[in-house]
């Protein structure tokens, strides 16, 4: 049986003795050494051939820096599906950490969908984790999915269930949505989490919206058949029409409703907030003031609220564009109440990830200057993989800092702010 070994230099290899191959040592990579892991293994300890050769289908072996096409290594693989080496607790580990690598769709492809075929029809107590790791790319939880299970089916199709629910999402990124006439009622945004838009379907009659997904053709036969008892029968049931509802209701208390990918929210007929100046620019301040804000909490800035500090002024400075104004108008806060007929907060939801805006179109938006960024990573205030961004000054277009530390630096920053209107236009009058 293979073993998984670490070299010096913290890299990973596997040695596969004892068969008529003629390399027995593969070079594997951290991901794959990850998955292998995730089966219980420890280093030096072996693990069943079934798990090699899953890394093989999933490309983690090399030799010597090369592929394995010309080692002799088709000629040593004899699968043995039943997997009798490892626990149903650790083969669903190893499934979980395929989809976090390489995405849900992996475990339909290949040696992965055999793996996955041997779990299905399983206890829910032992497929739970699963299931919710792949809930998180469908934009439904795992109680609507549980729910939903037990409300159609009579024997255990929890993992079925789940599949379908993600072929579905898949489906509903790019099929085309079909309206009938003589519709009456309207779609409203209830809300997102940033990859997915909940939406309250007001039309009547309902209308087809919860496109079902399809199987794709590199599905084995006996996992194919597996899913489709649960998608082809759910397709003659208004294609999962009753899963958006559950979800819908559990989130929002609405009877009726659908998930969205958030991309195509502008091809469904919904109720959208029209592109505001003011709206993007309170929303720009505020994003703003939050990132001085965590400089300002941050113990290893040596700022803090109250101080007196450039950085303390500054982050009055913005609080006082949100809320006092400036130029004998109001605070752009009170204006988006006031001016606008939609919230800040729909147009999060409709344009952003529900906590802030995302897609910016009236202000530009940018990376901190290079000068700042160096004065805010060295302190781990922000993580090197955080997308931060800040409002860029309409006229002089130099992005807005987050961080001054010195009055000269305090007076600039005021300077690129008084850049802004004070009364913006606002796309759409109340």
């Amino acid at each position: 049986m293979p073993k998984l070994k670490q070299r010096k230099d913290g890299g990973y290899f596997i040695h596969k003795p004892g068969d008529a191959n003629p390399v027995n040592t593969f070079q594997v990579t951290d991901e794959g050494a990850e998955i292998a892991l995730s089966s219980g293994c420890e280093l030096e300890e072996s693990f069943p051939d079934e798990l090699f050769y899953l890394l093989h289908d999933l490309g983690h072996l090399s030799t010597k820096g090369t592929d394995t096409e010309d080692t002799g290594f088709e000629k040593i693989r004899n699968l043995d599906w039943a997997v009798k080496e490892l626990s149903l607790e650790d083969r669903v580990q190893v499934a979980i950490q395929i989809a976090e690598t390489h995405g849900v769709r992996q475990l339909l492809e290949g040696d992965a969908a055999e793996w996955i075929f041997n779990l299905t029809g399983k206890s829910p107590a032992f497929l739970e984790p699963l299931v919710r790791t792949i809930s998180e790319e469908t934009g439904y939880c795992y109680e609507t999915i549980r729910e939903y299970n037990t409300y159609r089916w009579p024997s255990e199709k929890l993992l079925e269930t789940a599949f379908s629910a993600y072929l579905q999402t898949e489906a509903l990124r790019t099929k085309k949505f079909e309206q009938s006439e003589n519709v009456t009622g309207s779609n409203e945004v209830l809300g997102t989490d940033g990859e997915f838009v909940y939406i309250e379907l007001g039309e009547t009659p309902r209308q087809g919206y919860d496109i079902a997904g399809e199987i794709p053709e590199s599905v084995p036969e006996e996992l194919e058949n597996r899913i489709g008892e649960v998608l082809w029968e759910s397709i003659g049931i208004a294609a999962f029409a009753e899963l958006s509802r559950i979800e819908i209701r559990s989130r929002y208390g609405v009877d009726d409703g659908m998930v969205l990918p958030r991309e195509r929210l502008q091809d469904l007929p919904v109720d959208v907030p029209p592109r505001s100046d003011l709206t993007e620019q309170y929303e720009a301040f505020r994003l703003l003031q939050n990132h001085v804000n965590r400089v300002l909490s941050s113990p290893a800035a040596g700022v803090e609220h109250g101080d007196g500090s450039p950085c303390d002024q500054w982050y009055n400075q913005v609080q006082e564009r949100l809320q006092a104004g400036s130029s004998g108008e109001k605070g752009s806060g009170e204006q988006q109440a006031e001016r606008v007929d939609h919230s800040a907060q729909l147009y999060r939801d409709c344009f952003g990830d529900g906590d802030k805006v995302t897609d910016f179109v009236c202000i530009n938006m940018s990376q901190p200057s290079e000068s700042q960024q160096l004065k805010l990573f060295p302190f781990g205030i922000f993580d090197q993989e955080e997308d931060i961004k800040v409002p860029v000054a309409p006229d002089s277009g130099d992005p807005l800092p987050v961080y001054p530390q010195s009055q000269y630096a305090l007076d600039q920053a005021i300077e690129l702010l008084d850049e802004f209107s004070a009364k913006p236009s606002t796309g759409t009058h109340a």
